[in-house]
């Protein structure tokens, strides 16, 4: 911002009153903070200041699709951000990936989630929310979805769950949980739903290997959001939860 100042001979010049440039650099990522990926670097040409700021803000948000399918340019980009974040010991507050599993890349995304998502928790990352579509194929995803510990937000499409029970499953932090056309047994289900004490939404849809989807009060306290859908009429539904705000339940007993 500049400010006209009259000189002595009746003239004029301009002041830089960029003042909000002149703020500490912890207000500076503070309002980066509220700000989307593609706005916080947008503020790099606003002054000098604000130049490498983006560079180091606490929140990260990566969605393939803003990459118009190279998916490989994608996770080197991803890679290279959190490997610069984990060289320089940045802090990582909040970190969203949407990731879409292809023919051709699934692999190497894969690989690329089962080296990250461990390290999330070490690197101070407290909400981490992963969204991940397998297009084709059902992908079995229990080798990274199992060690996000810092997870708080999940949303899996045409994913498998596995068949072998973890022994332990770290969703303390877990709120929002989505599964659509997601291959998951009984046992699996349990253990996740069992281990979410914060959980406030569960969208189930189409899931296969489900049977009977049992939500108790004890263990579900926050619960406000269920969604159940199947087209597999043998399956049902017993929920003692009064907390509950809406309740969606489609082709079950």
């Amino acid at each position: 911002m500049k400010k006209a100042k009259k000189t002595e001979d009746g003239g004029s010049t301009c002041i830089n009153m960029d003042r909000i440039s002149k703020l500490p650099e912890e207000i500076l990522q503070r309002i980066l903070y509220f700000l989307s990926q593609k706005q916080a670097v947008r503020t790099s040409v606003l002054s000098k200041s604000w130049r490498n700021i983006w560079c180091t803000r606490p929140n990260l948000d990566f969605s393939d699709d803003t990459f118009k399918g190279n998916k490989q340019y994608f996770l080197s980009v991803v890679n290279n951000t959190l490997q610069r974040y984990r060289d320089q010991r940045l802090c990582v507050k909040k970190f969203h990936l949407r990731i879409s599993l292809g023919d051709n890349t699934y692999k190497e995304s894969v690989s690329f989630l089962e080296k990250w998502v461990p390290r999330f928790t070490a690197m101070g990352v407290g909400a981490f929310r992963l969204s991940i579509l397998s297009k084709n194929e059902c992908v079995d995803m229990s080798s990274v979805v199992f060690k996000a510990e810092s997870l708080k937000l999940l949303r899996l499409f045409n994913c498998d769950l596995g068949q072998n029970t973890p022994k332990n499953i770290p969703f303390v932090r877990l709120t929002v949980l989505r599964l659509i056309k997601v291959l998951i047994n009984k046992d699996i289900f349990n253990k996740i739903v069992w281990s979410c004490p914060l959980l406030t939404t569960m969208l189930i849809e189409q899931c296969r290997g489900l049977e009977n989807v049992t939500l108790e009060k004890t263990r579900h306290k926050y619960l406000k959001h269920f969604t159940f859908r199947t087209i597999d009429d043998r399956c049902s539904v017993e929920i003692d939860i009064l907390t509950l705000e809406t309740i969606d339940i489609l082709g079950c007993q």
